[in-house]
């Protein structure tokens, strides 16, 4: 049967990997994954919790706890989907890692690494990180109106490899970038828990159903 050019387009769109502690997921989270789902037309975004950092802090609740919190947050959408391949592995979370098993676990869909500038400006520090460009795009979310200079090593990585139009970020299997400015809300993760440790308000920082599980399973308490 031949496949209408949607259904080829929607075979043939990456899968998004976006990393990180959600230590809790908060709005700013969110609001960022729904921007790209629907600049990029992704086939879907896995949100993948990270089990032992290697650039920070550990994480202050437990990875059940967050892994659920995730889930509460985004079962509202077939899109966005939780994904615990480093929960469950017991060595260090490294994303090359994480995209060379996602590679063999997607059958082989294009995929885009999804990180925010301040991480892409710390690529150098990442273990084996120029494997990342053969492994996948990479899309840059950036805080509109800053701008940072980059490393002279990151620079050279970056030659023949940024491109301007979205299209040809879909289009390519890998080794693209693409920088995206999205709307950067003043929300962190270290910021709610210290309104939490203080009994504070977090109400339209935290989605209603992560509230709830925090509160019934007494988290980020001082």
């Amino acid at each position: 049967m031949k496949l209408s050019e949607s259904d080829l387009n929607a075979c043939l769109a990456p899968v998004a990997v976006m990393g990180g502690m959600f230590d809790p997921v908060h709005i700013g989270h969110l609001r960022s994954a729904i921007e790209v789902l629907e600049k990029f037309k992704f086939k879907e975004l896995r949100l993948i919790p990270c089990a032992q950092p290697v650039h920070r802090q550990a994480a202050v609740a437990s990875a059940e706890h967050r892994v659920t919190m995730l889930r509460y947050a985004t079962n509202w959408s077939n899109k966005l989907v939780v994904d615990e391949c480093e929960i469950q592995r017991t060595t260090p979370s490294y994303t090359v890692d994480t995209l060379r098993y996602l590679k063999k676990t997607t059958q082989n869909s294009p995929l885009c690494l999804i990180v925010g500038d301040d991480a892409f400006h710390g690529f150098p520090a990442w273990h084996q990180w120029q494997d990342l460009f053969s492994l996948a795009n990479i899309l840059v979310l950036q805080r509109p109106g800053v701008e940072c200079a980059l490393s002279d090593e990151l620079n050279a990585a970056l030659a023949g490899r940024t491109c301007v139009k979205h299209e040809n970020l879909r289009r390519s299997p890998a080794g693209k970038v693409f920088f995206h400015s999205v709307t950067q809300l003043d929300i962190s993760s270290t910021r709610i828990r210290a309104l939490l440790s203080t009994r504070q308000n977090v109400n339209y920082l935290v989605p209603d159903t992560v509230i709830n599980y925090i509160v019934e399973n007494k988290l980020y308490r001082g």
